[in-house]
C-alpha cells in the first residue's frame, strides 16, 4: 500500500528542520509466502503516480533499505520503473 503524506511534501520543500523529518519511505514485512509493503509518498505527487499506475505505466516498484531482521526493514528509498534490468540494479 502507498499513502499520501503532507509531511513529507512538506519537509522536502522547506529548509527548516521538521520534527518528523522522514527517516524511511516505508516498511516492508515478510513471513513465509506473504510479504507486504507499507510506505508513502508526498502528497502532491499522489495524483501523478494513481494516473500512471492506472495507464499501466509503471510496472515495477524498486525498494532500497535496510537488511531485513525479523522478518522487517525499513525502506529509505522507492522507485517506480516501466522497465526492469536485474543486472543494473540487483548486487
Amino acid at each position: 500500500m502507498i499513502f499520501a503524506d503532507r509531511q513529507k511534501a512538506l519537509a522536502m520543500t522547506s529548509d527548516d528542520v521538521y520534527e518528523k523529518d522522514p527517516i524511511a519511505v516505508g516498511g516492508i514485512t515478510s513471513r513465509g509466502s506473504n510479504s507486504e509493503y507499507y510506505g508513502s509518498v508526498p502528497a502532491d505527487v499522489y495524483p501523478s503516480i494513481l494516473s500512471m499506475l492506472a495507464a499501466g505505466k509503471y510496472k515495477y516498484l524498486l525498494l532500497h533499505g535496510h537488511t531485513m531482521k525479523y522478518g522487517r526493514a525499513s525502506i529509505t528509498y522507492m522507485s517506480f520503473a516501466e522497465d526492469f534490468d536485474p543486472d543494473e540494479w540487483c548486487l
